[in-house]
């Protein structure tokens, strides 16, 4: 019996094990434990028509928890293992039985019986098969993890020539090797074949909202992978988030064709020393001040041309200054109309705007 090595719920081939009697990675594991048992109705801007994948799964958690259970992962073994670990904790910290613990045990015999029922009837020979694909499975993902997780070709090629220019020293190979492992936090959302239609700006605040926490998750991931961001004071790191989360959505669809461009515009626009409430401009202006610098150089190389380098170069910061227009503007209509659409804002975007 040959191992399944991909989660039955999103495709996903990392972390992979048997969780609440089904075959999923450890993102659906928590998922589930968190959403399942939650006295919720939750709402699908498709009609339940969603494709679960490992890019999607987080756009819709009405088809992902119908997912779950679609394969096999069991509501009640939730229970189970919370009082499992209950009294494991209980027992490391007194090391003393009661007759509470006991009971338990003969609750949960049910559920472990579930667990068990595909295993007792395995033999030896097949229990062996498994173990063996499992090691190999384990052994083999040690090594290639990290290479799967990443979109090698349309990246990697450039960079090495990146890397090969003369211009470049090791310390700006280290920011590029840095930004583009932050970078990674970003995913390429795929668009689905189904289509909603709404005029409603009730019904499209609604569906859309769920999008931007997400959005904002990233952003903060992704600051949390630059050393510079790190040593930035709390207050300044806010500031910079708050008032940058915006922009940096609008200019991914624009900038996807080129990764590159898009990872340093995507710090210079955070690094902006411009943003309102910074305490330390002088440190922030430097950092942009560095990434503005290693996209000069990469245009240089792309270019093959000093002209038409700083041409793109200055065409870029133009427009960053209308994206820093556009991104304000939103952000003071989102605001005034807070109060209109209340219910639908997440806790992320409520911090960020002080709501």
């Amino acid at each position: 019996m040959n191992v399944n090595k991909m989660c039955s719920v999103c495709g996903h081939n990392k972390g992979v094990g048997r969780n609440y009697c089904a075959i999923t990675c450890e993102s659906c594991k928590m998922f589930f434990k968190r959403t399942a048992l939650k006295n919720q109705t939750f709402d699908c801007p498709s009609g339940g028509k969603c494709k679960i994948n490992a890019i999607t799964r987080k756009l819709c958690t009405k088809c992902r928890i119908e997912k779950c259970c679609a394969v096999g992962m069991r509501k009640e073994l939730l229970k189970s293992y919370g009082l499992v670990d209950v009294d494991r904790e209980y027992n490391t910290s007194t090391n003393e039985s009661s007759p509470q613990s006991a009971q338990s045990d003969d609750n949960n015999c049910h559920e472990i019986d579930i667990l068990l029922e595909n295993t007792i009837n395995t033999s030896a020979e097949e229990l062996m098969d498994q173990i063996r694909d499992i090691e190999n499975y384990v052994t083999n993902n040690i090594f290639v993890a990290s290479d799967k997780q990443l979109p090698q070709m349309p990246v990697i090629p450039v960079f090495r020539e990146l890397i090969d220019y003369k211009g470049l020293n090791q310390l700006e190979c280290n920011r590029m090797r840095e930004l583009m492992t932050a970078s990674d936090v970003f995913k390429r959302y795929e668009l689905g074949k189904n289509i909603v239609k709404s005029k409603d700006k009730d019904v499209v605040t609604k569906l859309f909202m769920p999008r931007t926490e997400a959005h904002i998750r990233d952003v903060i991931n992704f600051t949390k992978g630059l050393k510079a961001f790190v040593n930035v004071c709390p207050d300044d790191q806010l500031a910079l988030i708050k008032y940058s989360f915006m922009e940096v959505g609008y200019v991914y669809p624009e900038w996807e064709r080129d990764p590159i461009i898009l990872e340093l515009l995507t710090a210079i626009i955070i690094f902006n020393p411009k943003h309102p409430d910074l305490s330390h401009r002088a440190s922030i202006k430097l950092e942009q001040q560095i990434y503005i610098y290693l996209l000069r150089k990469y245009l240089q190389l792309k270019c093959r041309s000093q002209f038409e380098s700083e041409l793109r170069l200055q065409t870029l910061m133009n427009s960053m200054t209308d994206l820093k227009i556009a991104g304000d503007l939103h952000r003071e209509d989102e605001i005034n109309e807070y109060h209109n659409y209340k219910p639908y804002y997440g806790p992320l975007l409520k911090e960020l705007y002080g709501l």
